[in-house]
């Protein structure tokens, strides 16, 4: 014989689980919105970034500095000039200290 007693407590479940959702999912989508609010402004910068030389980052990463001028890395943003492009446009090889090409 079933009991109307558990009938009631899954109809007081169900309804507590529906005010649940009722009260939650809101707030659940008010904290959403209000972050991805405040995630879109941090995007977009006041003003222009700077770049502000690998002198500054030597002064407190000078082992990193070393490692760093010694790779390609160092060299491939500097502005074009005679110097700084190693490149031959006869077809002949191209040789540096980091490759070789042909």
């Amino acid at each position: 014989m079933l009991s109307t007693h558990s009938s009631q407590g899954f109809g007081h479940d169900l309804n507590r689980t529906l005010i649940l959702l009722i009260v939650a999912l809101p707030a659940c989508l008010f904290v959403w919105r209000v972050n991805q609010a405040a995630t879109q402004n941090k995007l977009v910068p006041e003003s222009k970034p700077t770049f502000v030389s690998s002198e500054t980052c030597r002064t407190c990463h000078a082992d990193r500095h070393e490692t760093w001028l010694k790779t390609a890395h160092a060299y491939s943003l500097r502005e074009p000039s005679a110097e700084v492009v190693s490149g031959r446009f006869d077809g002949k090889p191209v040789e540096t200290r980091y490759f070789q090409t042909s």
